[in-house]
């Protein structure tokens, strides 16, 4: 039985590719903040295909909440075979006006739970070249903008953290940074915004897809997604 673990996968991004895997009929291990969005979730992955699902609600703020869920997917599992590293917030904060605290909790989300997640998961991992890491970064990884600077500044944290794993994981587990831009997910809910202006989740789901299911002498270390019209 294969394993994927996705942080953040109750809805948008980690949703689709929590979904996209267990049609793949991959056991998926996921979180939440929200714990009425647990049940729905797990019964759309059982209905497509995962053959176990572990859910659990989990604020990716707290580190300590974050270690127990994942001593938990290793009790039950005792590896995985795929981390995706999804989970993040957004607020229009720049860097010299943002609200006290707003950095803070900017980075602890964008970056230190992927930090705690793979430090954790990472050792139970097959180091064959097949496993896989997938860091969800952002176009904001690449270039700051006015009313997300201190969001860009998490997401070239991440970037960053990528690059470093992936040198020190080189020859034994695949990782990747994906750089999407606009999605229709959530954190666009109110926008005036046609939907043909944004990608679909399930593409950076099938891309993801696509990682997984190359060789293992293949990596794709960095890849940039953006609408066909380009960023909004």
């Amino acid at each position: 039985m294969k394993r994927i673990v996705v942080s953040g996968g109750s809805k948008g991004i980690g949703r689709a590719i929590a979904l996209r895997f267990a049609r793949e009929n991959f056991a998926v291990a996921f979180f939440s903040r929200h714990k009425d969005e647990l049940e729905k979730v797990k019964g759309e992955l059982e209905a497509a295909g995962a053959p176990q699902v572990i859910s659990g609600k989990v604020d990716a703020a707290r580190p300590g909440e974050l270690l127990s869920f994942a001593g938990r997917v290793l009790d039950e599992w005792s590896g995985c075979d795929v981390l995706v590293n999804n989970v993040g917030t957004f607020a229009p904060e720049n860097i010299l006006d943002a609200g006290e605290g707003a950095l803070e909790r900017m980075m602890e989300v964008n970056l230190y739970a992927a930090y705690h997640l793979t430090r954790h998961l990472h050792k139970a991992m097959p180091e064959n070249g097949k496993s896989y890491i997938v860091n969800i970064c952002s176009t904001a990884s690449l270039k700051a903008y006015p009313g997300g600077n201190l969001y860009a500044v998490s997401k070239h944290a991440m970037l960053g953290f990528s690059r470093g794993l992936r040198e020190e994981l080189k020859g034994k587990v695949r990782v990747s940074a994906v750089m999407p831009g606009a999605v229709l997910t959530d954190s666009w809910a109110g926008s005036d915004l046609p939907p043909e202006r944004f990608m679909p989740p399930e593409d950076i789901a099938d891309i993801l897809w696509q990682f997984y299911a190359s060789s293992s002498r293949t990596v794709v270390e960095e890849i940039v997604l953006r609408p066909l019209q380009g960023d909004i």
